[in-house]
């Protein structure tokens, strides 16, 4: 799983990072999907390099996110994501 997190963060960054346990996109969107109510927010109180708060905006879901030691990373991913279009945001359902 971890290598294909590490790929997608290439894709995104243009650059390697070598962080012990990046998850693949479409696995914290679908963990999203399945345990956040689409009104809900997403927490993630260890971001690493902000997968969640990336599948939680492709989502259309606020997020928060929280990291002590590689921040600047997450923050970065998420500019360079939502500033590029790079995520198809998919808006809540109203049913």
């Amino acid at each position: 799983m971890a290598v294909e997190g590490v790929k997608e963060y290439h894709r995104i960054m243009g650059k390697y990072f070598d962080f012990p346990t990046v998850k693949p996109l479409a696995l914290a969107e679908k963990l999203i999907r399945h345990l956040c109510p689409e009104t809900g927010v997403v927490l993630d109180a260890f971001a690493g390099t902000g997968t969640s708060g990336q599948a939680a905006h492709n989502l259309g879901r606020p997020f928060i996110l929280i990291e002590d030691r590689v921040a600047n990373i997450a923050a970065e991913r998420l500019r360079r994501v939502i500033d590029s279009n790079k995520c198809n945001v998919v808006p809540p359902s109203r049913s």
